[in-house]
């Protein structure tokens, strides 16, 4: 086929580049010549009725026919050459069984069928506590957005395919499963190919997929677990690369299905410059009281779990290898004692305020000098390096 797609996936699902080519374009009946030659271009609204998703081509048949809300995971072109993202977290999204990430109405988006490449990015990222924001990216461009209130760990399905029916277990590539074992006679499937499959154990900035989407990779990204690039060219299995060596078997296979051209990938971008996530702290008032409280300000340039942590400084001596307190001889140090920690949620923004109140546990911070340091986490995991300064603490 002359069209190609790219697909990256991140927190640890799949990437791949996949070619869908021009062709017929049309209703897709159960049962017809057509449904086995063309693109579907049904576009029902999701979650509208039990079989909503039913007609459209299977790029990849991840489903869980038992129970469609437990581990489904499946790409499906709909909507005369429109891709959207089936997924099952076990969450109840309503009629169907399964979210659905894609636009709607279809025509809302262009369509793949136009014979060229295309980058798609499938990103599950836990923006929402305790749920997660599902993402679908095309050409570097955020496409749609769903929102699940859950996030269990999907290997509770994956890892055994519990549940699954006999047979049906896996992920299938290009076809409806049902149909590619036998279960069902026919059904609409992928007509294109398929190549630079990769794996993500985190879920990849924005800034990441809008520069990189097209980038070859150099193999040692972080968060890369594996990399398929399809170049066996014979044979009926096809292995990963990076940390992972799993192979994948080709069913219904001959060498003849090997494809000679490769997908355009480019060499991959330097990594992105990120601003910092948390800005220089500042005290409204640097000196206070015994019992008086100051107020902490920084900035924040994303939404983040903010760490306070107070430590008193405590002139002390080297003995051995420790700073002590309590000698009285040695060289010269000073002993970070912890006093108490204070962890809040901030959204992002300029000026993020925290209240350092003059007691920590029920105890009057005592006479001296105190680090406090900040450290954040936002909800892609990424930690900011530990922002530092001095609070003193003097009598009434």
């Amino acid at each position: 086929m002359p069209g190609r797609s790219v697909l990256a996936a991140s927190l640890a699902f799949a990437a791949l580049l996949i070619g869908a080519g021009p062709g017929p374009v049309g209703p897709t009946t159960d049962g017809s010549v057509a449904q086995r030659t063309h693109w579907s271009t049904a576009d029902r609204a999701p979650y509208s009725a039990p079989d909503w998703w039913y007609e459209g081509n299977f790029l990849l048949d991840g489903h869980d026919n038992a129970t469609f809300a437990d581990g489904t995971f499946s790409l499906q072109m709909y909507g005369g050459g429109r891709l959207r993202w089936l997924f099952g977290d076990g969450a109840n999204p309503g009629p169907g069984g399964v979210w659905s990430v894609g636009a709607h109405l279809a025509s809302g988006t262009p369509s793949l069928l136009d014979g060229g490449w295309h980058q798609v990015t499938l990103v599950r990222r836990f923006a929402v506590s305790p749920g997660a924001q599902l993402e679908l990216w095309i050409d570097g461009a955020l496409v749609d957005t769903e929102t699940t209130l859950t996030r269990p760990d999907l290997r509770v399905w994956w890892n055994a395919w519990s549940g699954f029916p006999a047979g049906q277990s896996g992920w299938f590539w290009g076809a409806e499963k049902q149909a590619a074992i036998g279960v069902l006679a026919q059904y609409e499937d992928y007509k294109g190919l398929l190549d630079e499959l990769r794996f993500w154990a985190r879920a990849k900035l924005p800034l990441e997929i809008s520069s990189g989407f097209a980038a070859q990779g150099s193999g040692d990204e972080s968060g890369l677990i594996a990399s398929y690039t399809f170049s066996e060219a014979a044979g009926s299995l096809t292995c990963g690369t990076a940390v992972a060596l799993e192979c994948m078997t080709l069913v219904g296979w001959s060498d003849a299905h090997w494809a000679a051209e490769d997908a355009p990938v480019t060499a991959s971008p330097p990594p992105p410059v990120l601003p910092p996530l948390v800005g220089p702290l500042a005290l409204s008032k640097p000196r206070i009281r015994q019992g008086t409280a100051t107020t902490l300000s920084f900035s924040l340039s994303k939404a983040a779990r903010v760490t306070v942590t107070i430590d008193r400084l405590v002139p002390a001596r080297v003995r051995g290898t420790r700073c002590d307190p309590s000698a009285a001889t040695g060289r010269r140090c000073t002993r970070a004692m912890r006093r108490g920690t204070i962890v809040r949620a901030r959204g992002p923004g300029t000026s993020a305020r925290i209240t350092l109140p003059g007691r920590l546990g029920g105890r009057v911070l005592r006479v001296g000098r105190y680090r406090v340091t900040v450290v954040a986490r936002d909800a892609g995991g990424r930690l900011s390096p530990p922002r530092r300064t001095v609070l003193t603490v003097r009598s009434n």
